[in-house]
């Protein structure tokens, strides 16, 4: 079991006066620091993500439109996005494949179990929002 105190381990071994002429010492510990502190970032965020990509399944009658009026960000989005940074770190993936991670299903599925035809209002609404 590792004892990885709040504060940090820079903090600990300065609190109780080790290493404090060891500056390689300090700075490998204060990079172990910054690893875990990142390492968990991370994985909150991949966690607030799923989280995110769940509910908007499970909500499948909030309809993109309607997101992108709001949001000006929908489903489509965030599957581009997925693509789009997947690409970053040299990982290979097609729209197809971002979307149905994303939808939880094919799109063309998805539309045409809950796409309804947008309203001329959300049209108008999302133009207006294009144009600010």
């Amino acid at each position: 079991m590792t004892f990885i105190p709040d504060n940090g381990l820079f903090e600990v071994f300065i609190h109780f006066n080790r290493f404090k002429e060891d500056y390689i010492t300090i700075l490998i510990i204060m990079c172990l620091d910054i690893t875990l502190i990142m390492d968990k970032k991370i994985e909150i965020q991949s966690a607030v993500f799923e989280r995110l990509i769940n509910h908007l399944q499970k909500e499948s009658s909030v309809q993109n439109i309607d997101m992108m009026i709001l949001s000006g960000f929908c489903r489509n989005c965030l599957s581009r996005w997925y693509q789009e940074e997947a690409e970053k770190m040299g990982e290979e993936i097609n729209p197809d494949e971002a979307r149905n991670i994303v939808y939880g299903m094919p799109y063309e599925e998805w539309k045409e179990k809950n796409q309804k035809p947008a309203t001329q209002e959300q049209l108008d609404q999302m133009n207006a929002r294009k144009n600010k």
